[in-house]
């Protein structure tokens, strides 16, 4: 949690009987109310969709994607729409950084 940012801290971790910890509001909230903002594991599009969309944005690539050189040298199917999206891509470990680069998809 501590590397969550928090939204004026709107809840509190506790024991809940019968389930273990969780988070609890600690004061009421409004409809649509941003309370917790957290960065993914993971982002990826699922196997059958790899080479067919954007590993940033999840687009549809068009007829000359920007695949990733790495990638295509292991057998990956991933690729970007843009030279922009590959870019931001990359720049997110989340997306495609180069431990995600190099792993093998099954």
């Amino acid at each position: 949690l501590e590397q969550m940012q928090m939204a004026d801290c709107c809840f509190e971790v506790r024991d809940i009987p019968g389930r273990g910890r969780g988070l609890v509001a600690s004061r009421d909230l409004q409809a649509g109310e941003e309370v917790l903002v957290d960065t993914p594991l993971l982002l990826t599009a699922a196997p059958e969709a790899l080479g067919a969309v954007c590993s940033t944005c999840l687009r549809r690539l068009g007829s000359e994607p920007d695949r990733c050189q790495a990638c295509s040298s292991t057998n990956h199917q991933v690729a970007f729409c843009s030279r922009s999206c590959a870019e931001a891509g990359a720049a997110q470990a989340h997306v495609h950084g180069p431990w995600l680069c190099r792993c093998p998809i099954a």
